[in-house]
C-alpha cells in the first residue's frame, strides 16, 4: 500500500501530490519552529540547544542527523512532544562536551604543571648523570630501589583503600554503574571510579558478537547495534574498547587478524631492541613503551579512530621497524615503475579518505539549503554527495528530504527505501519513510515502518514514534 500511495493523486493543485500541497513551502518550517523551543529551556540548555539547532539550519559541521532535522514532519506551528523530548535526550548525552565541567580548568593546569615538573626532573636528572656517569653497580642498585618504592606504595595504597572501607566488590560495583557524561569530567575523573557505562558497551559489543560470531555486524555498527540493546537514553558510536569492536564489527576473522596484526608488530618491536645498542636500544625502549601505552589505552577508548593520536603511533612503529636495518641497494631499471605503483597507491589511499569526507560536508551543504528555503540547491548537493560516497545513507536521507520538499514524495520514496537496502538495521532510514508516510496516507499506513524503526532503536525517538501512531486514531 505504501508504494502505491507514495505514487499518489494530486490535492487540487496541478502536479502536487495528495497531501503535500504546502510541503514545499513547509521543508523547513519543523526545524525552524524548533528554535521557538529552544527560547523556553531554561539556562545553559537553552544555549546548547540553540547552538545545535543554528549547526542544523545553518550549516552544521557536526550536524546530530536524526532528532534534529525530519524536515517534513511539521506543520510549521510547533514541534511534536516526541521531538522536543528528544532534544533533552541529545543535550544531556551528546552536547555536555562543549562545556567544560566544573573543576575543569583547574585540573588541566594540574596535569599541566605535573608534566613541566616530570619533564624539569628528568632533565636535570639527565644533565647529572652526564656530568657524573654512575657505575653498572650503581644502576642496578638504583634500579632494584625504585622497583621496591613502586611495590612499597602500592601496597600501602591498597591497605589504606581497604582501610577505607573500599573494597574489590565495591569497586567492581563502582565500576559497572553507568554514569553521567558530566560526571566523568574535569577533576571529578581522577577520583570516579564508574566506567562511564562502558561496562554497558562492553556487554552489547560481546552480546552482538554472540549474536554474529564469524563475520560480525559490519565495520562501523558499533552504534546501530548500541541503539536496539542501550539500556538508557547515552548515545555511544564505539564501545570503547578496540579488541572487542573488532570482535563485534569483524567476527571473528576480523579479531584473528586484528590480533595477528599485534602481535606480528610486538615480535618486530623485540627484534629491534635486540638489534640495537647503546643509547639507540635507550630510544627505541622509549618508544616501545609509548606504543604499549597506546594499545594499553585501546582497551578503554576508541584512540584507533583520531589520526592525531594513532598517527604518531604508526609513525613511531615504522621508524623502530627500520632502525638499525642494513641499507639495501636499489634497483635504478625499477625505479619508474615503483614510483608509479607508490603514487597509484597514494592516490587511492586518498581518495578512500577524502571521498566521505567531502560527502559528509555535501550533506551539510543540503541541509544548509534547506534551511535556505532552496530545495533544488539540496537535491543538487546530496546528489554530490550520493555520487561520492554511493552507500553512505546520510546522503540518501538528505537528498530523500530535500525531493520531498520540493514536492516530489515518489522520488521521496525510493530514496528512503534505497536507504533502507543499504542498511536495514538502521533506525533511520525506516523513520524517516514512516514520516512520508504518514504525511501522505496517515498513521496507520507508516505504522510499520515506524514499528520497524522502534524495534531498531526502542529508547530513542524511534520509540517514542511509533507508540504515538499506535495510538493514534
Amino acid at each position: 500500500r505504501g508504494k502505491r500511495e507514495l505514487r499518489g493523486g494530486n490535492d487540487g493543485a496541478a502536479g502536487r501530490p495528495r497531501g503535500l500541497g504546502q510541503l514545499a513551502d513547509r521543508s523547513v518550517a519543523g526545524a525552524l519552529a524548533e528554535r521557538r523551543f529552544v527560547e523556553q529551556v531554561p539556562g545553559s540548555a537553552a544555549g546548547l540547544a540553540r547552538d545545535r539547532l543554528d549547526e542544523v539550519v545553518l550549516g552544521p559541521r557536526h550536524r546530530p542527523v536524526e532528532e534534529l532535522l525530519p524536515a517534513l514532519v511539521h506543520d510549521g506551528r510547533e514541534p511534536p512532544v516526541e521531538l522536543c523530548e528528544s532534544h533533552e535526550v541529545a543535550l544531556r548525552n551528546q552536547n555536555v562536551r562543549h562545556r567544560p565541567a566544573d573543576g575543569t580548568q583547574p585540573a588541566q593546569a594540574q596535569l599541566v604543571l605535573g608534566g613541566v615538573a616530570a619533564f624539569a626532573a628528568a632533565f636535570f636528572a639527565a644533565r647529572y648523570e652526564n656530568e657524573r656517569p654512575l657505575t653498572e653497580s650503581w644502576r642496578r642498585r638504583l634500579g632494584r630501589a625504585a622497583a621496591l618504592a613502586v611495590v612499597v606504595a602500592a601496597l600501602i595504597g591498597v591497605g589504606a583503600l581497604l582501610a577505607a572501607g573500599i573494597t574489590p566488590s565495591r569497586v567492581l560495583h563502582k565500576f559497572n554503574e553507568p554514569t553521567a557524561t558530566s560526571a566523568g569530567q574535569g577533576a571529578n575523573n581522577l577520583t570516579n571510579l564508574s566506567s562511564s557505562s562502558r561496562w554497558n558497551w562492553w556487554q552489547e559489543a560481546w552480546k552482538s558478537w554472540r549474536a554474529h560470531p564469524a563475520l560480525g555486524t559490519g565495520a562501523g555498527t558499533f552504534e546501530l547495534t548500541h541503539r536496539k540493546l542501550r539500556v538508557d537514553g547515552t548515545v555511544a558510536t564505539e564501545p570503547h574498547n578496540l579488541p572487542l569492536q573488532f570482535l563485534s564489527e569483524t567476527g571473528i576473522v576480523g579479531f584473528i587478524l586484528f590480533l595477528g596484526i599485534a602481535l606480528a608488530g610486538a615480535g618486530a618491536l623485540l627484534e629491534t631492541l635486540r638489534r640495537l645498542e647503546g643509547e639507540d636500544r635507550l630510544a627505541a625502549a622509549a618508544l616501545v613503551v609509548a606504543l604499549f601505552a597506546y594499545v594499553v589505552h585501546g582497551v578503554v577508548d576508541f584512540d584507533w579512530d583520531f589520526v592525531a593520536v594513532t598517527g604518531p603511533a604508526v609513525l613511531a612503529l615504522g621508524v623502530l621497524l627500520a632502525a638499525g636495518r642494513p641499507a639495501r641497494v636499489r634497483l635504478r631499471a625499477r625505479r619508474g615503475v615503483l614510483a608509479v605503483a607508490a603514487g597509484a597507491l597514494a592516490a587511492a589511499a586518498l581518495y578512500s579518505l577524502a571521498s566521505p569526507w567531502l560527502a559528509a560536508r555535501r550533506v551539510d551543504d543540503a541541509y544548509s539549503a534547506l534551511g535556505r528555503n532552496d530545495p533544488a540547491g539540496a537535491v543538487a548537493d546530496a546528489h554530490s554527495a550520493h555520487d561520492l560516497n554511493p552507500v553512505s545513507v546520510d546522503a540518501l536521507l538528505a537528498w530523500g528530504t530535500a525531493e520531498a520538499a520540493r514536492g516530489n514524495v515518489a522520488a521521496a520514496g525510493r530514496l528512503y527505501t534505497k536507504a533502507i537496502s543499504i542498511q536495514p538495521d538502521n533506525w533511520r532510514p525506516w523513520y524517516y519513510r514512516a514520516r512520508l508516510l504518514e504525511n501522505i496516507a496517515g498513521p496507520k499506513t507508516a505504522l510499520f515502518d515506524a514499528q520497524q524503526a522502534a524495534a531498531r532503536d526502542p529508547r530513542g525517538l524511534a520509540g517514542t514514534y511509533a507508540a504515538s501512531l499506535a495510538t493514534a486514531p
